[in-house]
């Protein structure tokens, strides 16, 4: 009997344990929101009427919210939710707001966690109407699915993240704005040129002063001390050095280090140079591939023979993942095989391996031209991932931040290197990560600001390219980006793509240009409707929230702007790398749309040069791991769908016997590849304050300072620029001023002091024979106005569309010299005052200032006037130009 009591005691300790680590939920009321079935456990909500939202059922009594503070479910959605806001019932009836989130996209089952704890008070204990309720933001026809809702206790990690946020924050932020003073820094130095040979590395460049040549490692980021001591020192003028290629071990291979030039206090004295060029006789003697036809396949099958019928399809291109950490290891596992690398051994997968051979070796003997596509896996505390990556990611950022993993990654890359840069298996074009823009899914680090992001990033592709160029002299790499252009995805880890490619190419281009491309996913701009043809939210210029195969041209006119060139010449190549069109069903109707959309994108891509594939995403459905998505050609069962005889024909002689069905759904011209509308004259905005202080804004302020607070030039300054080492034309007003309007010096304007408000005219100055005794030097005499002969800035502007105004303190003359003559079409004060005549509050004897109350003070009135002006102006549309020179600052 004591026995069966024991038993029974166990049974419920345990059965205690299980239901306090979690309580599942039920889903329970709505409105607002169509809940559908879609599998065992899984419930699609689509947003159908106002007020969308929805309840759990009753929650059971064995929650306990002062354990259970997390609600988590898991989640697919190809558009994501604005947000998902999470609510509770108390006793009395009454509900408790608590956390609040974005529903990011997700396009494989993601998990999804909220605080509970973030509301006050807590949720009632033991109450059996206690129940949870979530408003969802998003427009009509915006879904989700959810399985495995639950409330449980947070995880060692979410206990981590919670309790340390605002420190890490504040300490990424840091490192980001550390790294962009870093790449935007004005230096006297610089390296040339980095050449790789076979036994040592040539380094060129000039400093002007004496520096110190440093190397920096693959897991050494390009802004922070070098961790070894310098090659040289008191390096100075134009100079050509020569490293060793391998370390004095003969461990390293430097082929992938950075070099820089360093202050003697260890800082960056110059940008940190990657190698430029691989020279001859060390890659592989591999001619250049091009293919015949864009038309390719993304994530192919495995290929075991020349007879495997993706080749019926006639293509030309096809991309295959490597999950990196599933074919390499640091620790000898079951069945690896050794593989040395830099004084280690490592172990291959050779079965993971066999696969990916005998695949490529069979595209490769059908002339396709092979993509790989690069991952990590998120694998937290493993070597090769990230150590800020978190578990929500589907894949990780490599682990660059540690000696360690930078080896470990770099022995995957060059094993993968020399394994396909062979004539009879290999891969030309390398895809680093996947969809680096939705980081939070597919290539995640936690959550960083962008540039602390793209440092990491650049490491990464630099390390593959350089590697795949030491065996393939034609190796490429590319960036991996969602359809997203300047409406970035919704939720955590998400960036705009466009900032992304603005900052990327800035990064690259400092430290030495390289042939990068874009593999860009130009999916409908719903994933779920194949009728691309009729996509809102996308527009034919470089604005578009949406680059989708409607506008699909914008991508290579925005490449082939010159900054984005390579070296200013040659325009990026493109891979449209993964994209498809769904059959909501298996109809005949759906398989028709899905058709009309393949014929769609290949009646424009002939015409877009730069575009050298069309990987279609993907061979056969899989709606339970894609959200109930089919973009396949062969169905969940095997069959070939209408989809795949359409895309058998394109680019062969019966394609046009499928005109019909794309004619039924939109005309030819539709498909006509249209201008991209060039980028809009940039507005401009000129602010001067008279006797501010170089510290007196935030941007500039000791961290540990607040007496000054300006947020909104601070943000200015996080999106932009700040200037930290730099000097006025003069410490005078009007001499700026002078300076400021035509881009000279005051001492070639001849206006050197501020006495343009004097009654007497000097246009002539001159010097004297001798200085007065109070004098150390002569000084030359000074013009007392602004010579109107002088082309200024909005005169040369107006010359190209612009409208200026000008508000403010002129102090550069009197009549006729004031800006009405100087190409301003509208002026707000703008007269020869020093300052406000009569003060800083209203009246004043002013003609071009509006009468305005007594006491108004001046910058709330031309403000005022200002936000006049500006807002007519946008209603007329133009470009214009606004010099706002305010007075007060004293």
């Amino acid at each position: 009997m004591m026995r069966k009591l024991l038993f029974l005691f166990l049974f419920l300790f345990c059965f205690s344990c299980i239901t306090h680590a979690e309580v599942p939920l039920v889903l329970g009321p709505f409105r607002g929101v169509e809940v559908k079935p879609v599998s065992e456990g899984v419930r699609e909500l689509t947003i159908n009427g106002p007020g969308p939202h929805f309840w759990t059922g009753p929650v059971r009594t064995d929650f306990d919210p002062n354990k259970h503070t997390v609600l988590a479910f898991e989640y697919f959605s190809p558009s994501g939710m604005k947000n998902l806001s999470l609510k509770y019932r108390q006793t009395d009836g009454g509900m408790t707001q608590s956390d609040v989130k974005e529903l990011p996209l997700a396009e494989t089952w993601q998990p999804f966690a909220l605080d509970i704890s973030e509301g006050n008070p807590a949720p009632p204990q033991g109450d059996p109407k206690m129940r949870f309720h979530f408003s969802l933001s998003g427009k009509v026809g915006d879904s989700f699915q959810i399985r495995n809702v639950k409330v449980r206790q947070p995880t060692e990690e979410e206990k981590t993240l919670k309790a340390t946020k605002v420190e890490r924050e504040q300490a990424k932020a840091d490192d980001a704005e550390a790294y962009l003073q870093y790449l935007r820094d004005w230096y006297p130095n610089e390296i040339t040129s980095v050449v790789i040979e076979k036994e040592r590395i040539r380094i060129s460049g000039n400093a002007g002063d004496g520096a110190s040549l440093v190397e920096l490692r693959v897991n050494e980021a390009s802004h922070l001390a070098a961790s070894e001591a310098p090659l040289s020192t008191g390096v100075k003028g134009e100079f050509k050095t020569i490293v060793k290629r391998f370390s004095p071990d003969g461990k390293v291979d430097r082929a992938l280090s950075r070099w820089r030039l360093d202050k003697p206090n260890g800082k960056p004295a110059s940008l940190s140079r990657w190698a430029d060029t691989v020279a001859e006789g060390i890659a592989r003697d591999l001619p250049e591939l091009k293919a015949t036809h864009q038309k390719g396949l993304g994530g192919v099958p495995h290929i075991g023979g020349p007879n495997h019928e993706i080749f019926d399809l006639g293509i030309s291109h096809a991309t295959m993942n490597v999950v990196l950490n599933a074919m390499i290891s640091e620790t000898k596992r079951p069945g690896f095989t050794p593989f040395p690398f830099e004084g280690k051994i490592y172990f291959i997968n050779p079965q993971f391996m066999a696969g990916k051979i005998a695949t490529i070796k069979n595209l490769c003997e059908k002339n396709v031209i092979v993509t790989c596509i690069l991952l990590v896996g998120n694998q937290k505390g493993q070597t090769m991932t990230h150590p800020e990556a978190e578990t929500r990611g589907t894949f990780a950022m490599p682990n660059l931040a540690t000696e360690a993993g930078a080896q470990l990654y770099r022995a995957g890359i060059y094993y993968l290197a020399g394994t396909f840069s062979k004539p009879e298996a290999r891969v030309s074009n390398w895809v680093v990560h996947n969809e680096i823009d939705q980081a939070g899914t597919w290539t995640n680090m936690g959550d960083q600001p962008l540039a602390r992001y793209l440092e990491t990033y650049v490491r990464s592709m630099r390390t593959v390219f350089t590697t795949t160029r030491l065996f393939d002299p034609h190796a490429r790499t590319f960036i991996s980006l969602t359809h997203h252009w300047t409406k970035p995805s919704l939720g955590k880890g998400a960036y705009t793509v466009r900032e992304m490619v603005e900052l990327f190419s800035e990064i690259t281009k400092a430290e030495g240009d390289f042939e990068w491309g874009i593999a860009y996913h130009p999916y409908p701009r719903n994933l779920r409707d194949p009728d691309t043809w009729d996509d809102e939210e996308v527009t034919l210029d470089f604005e578009t929230p949406y680059i989708t195969p409607k506008n699909m041209e914008v991508l290579p006119a925005f490449l082939a702007q010159e900054r984005f060139r390579f070296r200013g010449e040659e325009e990026r190549a493109i891979l449209f790398s993964e994209q498809g069109f769904n059959s909501p069903t298996l109809s005949e109707e759906d398989q028709k749309r899905q058709a009309a959309g393949l014929l769609y994108a290949f009646r424009k891509l002939p015409h877009l040069k730069t575009v050298e594939a069309y990987h279609l995403h993907r061979y056969q459905d899989m709606p339970d791991q894609e959200g109930g998505l089919r973009v396949g050609i062969i169905d969940e069962h095997g069959n070939h769908k209408l989809g795949w005889d359409v895309y058998k024909a394109i680019g062969t002689d019966r394609e046009s016997e499928y005109d019909e069905i794309a004619s039924a759904y939109y005309s030819k011209e539709a498909t006509e590849v249209r201008e991209v509308r060039p980028p809009a004259k940039p507005n401009i905005v000129y602010l001067v304050a008279d006797d501010l202080g170089w510290s007196d804004t935030t941007p500039y302020l000791d961290p540990n300072e607040d007496f000054y607070e300006t947020p909104n030039i601070a943000a200015l300054a996080k999106r932009g620029m700040k200037f930290t080492n730099a000097y006025a034309a003069s410490p005078l007003c009007s001499p700026t001023r002078a300076s400021i309007l035509t881009g000279q010096y005051p001492g070639r304007i001849r206006l050197t002091t501020p006495a343009c408000h004097v009654p007497a005219v000097v246009l002539d100055p001159t010097v004297a024979a001798t200085a007065k005794p109070t004098q150390v030097a002569v000084e030359p005499g000074t013009r007392t106005r602004f010579p109107n002969f002088y082309e200024t800035i909005p005169e040369r502007l107006k010359k190209v569309g612009y409208q200026s105004a000008f508000v403010g303190k002129w102090h550069l003359g009197r009549a006729p010299y004031f800006p009405d003559q100087q190409g301003f079409d509208l002026v707000i004060g703008g007269r020869e005052h020093p300052g406000p005549p009569g003060g800083f509050f209203a009246p004043w004897p002013i003609e071009t200032i509006p009468k305005s109350p007594e006491g108004s003070h001046i910058d709330d009135v031309i403000t005022t006037e200002s936000i006049k002006w500006l807002e007519e102006k946008a209603k007329r549309g133009g470009p214009c130009l606004w010099k706002i020179w305010c007075d007060p600052v004293r």
